[in-house]
């Protein structure tokens, strides 16, 4: 079957109308989109986004569906080099461009996020029994688990 591409909007309609269903059958993608300003396309999706489109796909498993992969779509502006101050000469412009880094989620990854998770929660109940320790449960190292 081809893959038919539609705008986000259009697909919320048409998913209000009835007229597509979500699937809860076979593999299934999360993807998250960034917007960044450099002129060094990513090579990897850091830590930071991973943990939260894995917080993503855990909702999702929850909910019945299979997610295996994640994707990071980044979305670089557009980069005017402007004008050089000392040799009035322009400088080099970078386009607008698109990079999709794909990854497998592993058994590894939903149980770590799975127990950063539980763990988070445990430390809000924490925090509501004991107040008076909120400096220390919040200080938690692993509740960064980037240091």
């Amino acid at each position: 079957m081809p893959k038919i591409e539609i705008e986000r909007e259009e697909y919320v309609r048409l998913l209000e109308e009835g007229k597509v269903k979500l699937s809860t059958e076979g593999e299934q993608m999360v993807v998250d989109y960034k917007t960044y300003n450099s002129k060094t396309a990513p090579k990897t999706i850091p830590a930071h986004y991973k943990y939260q489109i894995l917080v993503y796909a855990w909702v999702l498993l929850k909910k019945g569906y299979n997610p295996t992969r994640i994707r990071l779509v980044y979305i670089n502006r557009n980069i005017d080099g402007g004008v050089s101050d000392k040799t009035g000469k322009p400088l080099k412009s970078y386009p607008p461009t698109v990079t999709a880094i794909t990854e497998v989620i592993t058994p590894e990854d939903m149980e770590f996020i799975s127990g950063l998770l539980d763990l988070a929660v445990d430390s809000i109940e924490a925090w509501k029994k004991y107040p008076e320790l909120a400096h220390v449960i919040f200080h938690d190292p692993r509740l960064r688990p980037e240091g």
